[in-house]
């Protein structure tokens, strides 16, 4: 189908990837804008495996995005959905900061930190 046609005996739907192909061919940048369940079973999309699935606490089994981009000597992947609230802080203190023990069990005691996952509230 080309252009003149889409108005001979009235409109005509067509999808939009014919509208993006019909505009190429003609030299206009053009592309399809997809929401976010086109993106997810999109073929290419699948093909590249760009969405993992992976098991949250609270929300359960979600899609995530992997990383765009692969490399054969440098291997990036996820590996775990997204943390709840708090839950990465004992690791942090100990192992980024370098918190000593005594420090950190003072910080509990005064509640200044929390080494506790919680859910999100929405009350706040």
């Amino acid at each position: 189908m080309n252009a003149t046609g889409l108005w001979e005996n009235g409109p005509k739907v067509i999808a939009p990837e014919q509208v993006m192909e019909m505009m190429q061919n003609v030299c206009v940048p053009a592309g399809v804008g997809k929401t976010c369940e086109d993106l997810l079973y999109d073929p290419q999309m699948k093909h590249r495996e760009h969405f993992r699935k992976l098991e949250h606490p609270e929300i359960g089994v979600h899609s995530y995005h992997a990383p765009a981009y692969r490399f054969s000597q440098t291997p990036c992947d996820i590996h775990r959905a997204g943390p709840l609230l708090g839950q990465d802080n004992e690791y942090i203190y100990r192992e980024i900061l370098e918190f000593p023990g005594d420090e950190i069990a003072d910080l509990l005691v005064e509640g200044v930190i929390t080494t506790e996952a919680s859910p999100l509230n929405p009350s706040w």
